[in-house]
């Protein structure tokens, strides 16, 4: 734990954790032609006191060009009042995509809960592409992140095809830290834990990075590792279902030591009961 760390304590509101606001988890590739209305929007919620955070994953369908699609993240903020009512927003400055979410916070844990939203976006590569969507919705519960999620699989170190078990031990929720340094912050959005790697000779078991953002953002997971070779591992993945039975991973990246590289799609995780 680094020094002056922790901060803020929890808010214990029922708001804090991951929903799926509409639609179904997005996939790691947007799958199109989609029709506006029918794409997808996952958040997770953290509350400290009057203030919301939340990062959230919106796939939305090209207004002028039905065709066209496209995944957007956002991280938002805001507040919320004493009856539960909230709202949060992508910052004023985003020059990419302008994201708001209202509603009103369950009462009750996992309890589903009723908002709105609003996105819109402007593309100027090729032709233009405006994204304009908005609407009601009920929120689900996704459960959170945690247990032990294991796969097999082959990677590419070098020239070499290699067989790797990968053993993925994460819990939802502790000490948040920015790429921007500064005093780390408790919060649900942060994920903790552990990995292990048989197969590969350069290490074999790493545990979360001390200075460095692991999180659940949106329907993403980005991780990071201390190796037990002194290298870093990043690994970048995706919620597949509501119950959180299986990860998948897009992309492993070493940074340091004899394997430093990146490292392509490995097989899906599945959750170890």
């Amino acid at each position: 734990m680094a020094p002056g760390a922790p901060v803020s304590p929890t808010n214990n509101s029922a708001l804090a954790g991951n929903w799926l606001l509409f639609g179904s988890i997005p996939p790691v590739v947007a799958t199109f032609p989609a029709a506006v209305g029918t794409s997808s929007l996952v958040a997770e919620f953290d509350v400290v006191g009057t203030k919301v955070v939340a990062s959230a994953t919106i796939q939305a369908a090209c207004t002028s060009q039905s065709l066209v699609g496209a995944t957007f993240s956002a991280a938002l903020k805001g507040t919320m009042a004493s009856d539960g009512s909230f709202t949060v927003s992508t910052p004023s400055t985003s020059q990419l995509s302008i994201l708001t979410i209202q509603g009103i916070a369950p009462t009750a844990t996992g309890g589903s809960w009723s908002g709105s939203y609003t996105f819109n976006f402007t593309s100027t590569l090729g032709q233009g592409c405006t994204f304009s969507q908005s609407g009601p919705f009920t929120a689900s519960s996704i459960a959170d992140i945690d247990g032990t999620f294991t796969g097999t699989g082959s990677l590419y170190v070098g020239s070499v095809k290699t067989p790797v078990t990968l053993n993925l031990n994460l819990t939802q929720g502790g000490l948040l830290y920015s790429l921007l340094g500064g005093t780390p912050v408790e919060s649900r959005l942060a994920l903790d834990g552990s990995v292990q790697m048989q197969g590969i000779s350069c290490f074999n078991k790493g545990t979360s990075a001390a200075g460095r953002p692991s999180l659940v953002d949106g329907s993403e997971i980005n991780t990071s590792f201390t190796m037990d070779d002194g290298s870093t591992l990043q690994l970048a993945g995706n919620l597949v279902d509501q119950s959180v039975t299986e990860l998948s991973v897009n992309t492993l990246i070493v940074s340091g030591g004899q394997c430093s590289g990146t490292y392509p799609v490995f097989p899906p995780l599945q959750l170890q009961r």
